[in-house]
């Protein structure tokens, strides 16, 4: 189990909210993401991860072609995620480093390549998917023309079945004709 999900689970169970012990007692750990997201569309339960990562896996292994997917991410974070930078004390460019975040931040910057980032793995998921419907495809007309009997395997048409039926056709117009001279033999002997 990923350490960082074990500080989240441990500061719930420490934690002075109602909310967090109950979460904190109905967290069930898995091995791994994929089996986290099939359990949550079949048990309707929930699945919580860093945000990023929840959305980007969502679009590459959980989505369709026409762009839909079972499964919905909060807009909020349930704890807010925080990051660091190590860098030497008293460093002189510390308040530019400070200075600079807040610039991406507040310009939007951030949201912009996290948005960026979703398009291009949506924009792959597609790509994926069209590849392999194509290739599911090419592989059936590549059966359909393998050679069967010294030539292709053909659907039949009308055209195809037209000779069968003007054989049914004449059978019938024969053995209707020799039956009724029949009777007409029979008839005319009585």
């Amino acid at each position: 189990m990923p350490i960082d999900l074990v500080d989240f689970y441990d500061s719930f169970k420490k934690s002075d909210s109602a909310l967090f012990h109950t979460l904190a007692e109905r967290v069930t750990f898995v091995s791994d993401f994929k089996e986290g997201m099939k359990q949550t569309t079949v048990t309707n339960s929930a699945y919580f991860y860093e945000r990023l990562f929840l959305e980007l896996m969502i679009v590459e292994h959980f989505t369709d072609r026409d762009g839909s997917t079972p499964l919905y991410v909060a807009q909020q974070n349930i704890v807010p995620g925080y990051c660091g930078w190590p860098i030497i004390r008293d460093a002189p460019f510390k308040r530019n480093i400070d200075k600079f975040i807040m610039d991406f931040h507040g310009a939007g910057l951030i949201t912009k390549w996290t948005d960026d980032i979703l398009k291009e793995a949506r924009l792959d998921s597609r790509k994926k998917q069209l590849r392999s419907t194509k290739e599911v495809a090419e592989e059936a007309t590549k059966k359909a023309e393998m050679p069967f009997a010294g030539g292709a395997i053909m659907a039949l048409t009308l055209t195809h079945m037209q000779g069968p039926f003007f054989l049914l056709l004449l059978g019938l117009l024969l053995s209707s004709v020799i039956f009724i001279t029949e009777c007409l033999i029979y008839r005319c002997s009585i």
